[in-house]
């Protein structure tokens, strides 16, 4: 079973959290918005009976126009997985899961970053292992 889908847009990669007014921790705006766009193009591509319990294989392809500002790979995929994780505060789950319960279930990750020409995207296929 697998799904896949595609973010429009630049690919954009996790960026560290920062250190706010009054030493509060935030994570930038530009990531937060990026996390959107996945965890928004992710939900309408899960199909009803998706197992949030399994392992997963994820296959990442960051497509840029240019060659300027290009990110790192692993950065780009950390985006992607983080925004699938479902949210918790103070550890608890305030999020109902929808690919899987945490990130660390993927056990095989493939990524690559593509100088395209034309369109900037992220494509993201997600294999549920053994089942």
């Amino acid at each position: 079973m697998q799904i896949s889908f595609r973010v429009p847009g630049k690919p954009t990669p996790k960026a560290r959290p920062r250190l706010g007014r009054g030493g509060r921790v935030f994570t930038p705006k530009s990531t937060l918005d990026h996390e959107l766009r996945v965890k928004v193009a992710c939900s309408q591509a899960i199909p009803k009976g998706w197992p949030v319990d399994a392992e997963y294989e994820i296959i990442c392809l960051f497509n840029y126009k240019n060659r300027r500002n290009l990110a790192d790979v692993d950065n780009l995929v950390k985006l992607v997985c983080d925004a699938l994780n479902p949210k918790r505060y103070r550890k608890k789950l305030v999020e109902k899961p929808t690919v899987w319960e945490d990130d660390v279930q993927v056990s095989r990750i493939s990524a690559g970053r593509f100088v395209t020409g034309d369109d900037e995207s992220t494509i993201v296929t997600i294999r549920v292992l053994g089942s």
